[in-house]
């Protein structure tokens, strides 16, 4: 079952990357609104330093009051060319490690099948704790 659901978050994942301009979106903008909640300072300094306003427009999530109505360009695009490559990077590193995952489960359950040992069965337990005393396979 784990199996299973290991596939299936490896779907999800993959259709999620399939889309690279939406899934830089959403992830940015998840971003953005946790710097808006916990650190504004955080985004005054960048609304500042790109001389922006917003995350997408001017009334997207903004921290300045007012504008002096000559900024009227939204940081995603600042923001996108700064980080977007790094962010899709570490998600097809996790991307690798779902694949990885799921392998490795697949090798454990082929190991299982042809080597597995049932531990109810008396003689079979008993087999295996002679062979580990003796350290033999």
């Amino acid at each position: 079952m784990l199996l299973g659901l290991s596939i299936l978050q490896l779907l999800q994942f993959t259709w999620l990357l399939l889309d690279r301009r939406t899934f830089l979106s959403q992830q940015l903008s998840r971003a953005w609104q946790l710097a808006y909640e916990q650190d504004p300072w955080t985004i005054r300094s960048m609304e500042d330093r790109w001389q922006c306003i917003g995350f997408n427009h001017s009334y997207d999530r903004h921290i300045h009051s007012t504008t002096d109505g000559l900024i009227q360009q939204g940081c995603y695009p600042h923001i996108e060319q700064l980080f977007g490559n790094v962010i899709y990077r570490w998600a097809l590193i996790i991307w690798l490690i779902k694949c990885a995952q799921i392998m490795g489960g697949f090798l454990c359950y082929g190991l299982y099948v042809r080597y597995g040992i049932d531990y109810n069965d008396e003689d079979s337990r008993s087999d295996l704790e002679q062979n580990m005393s003796s350290g033999k396979d």
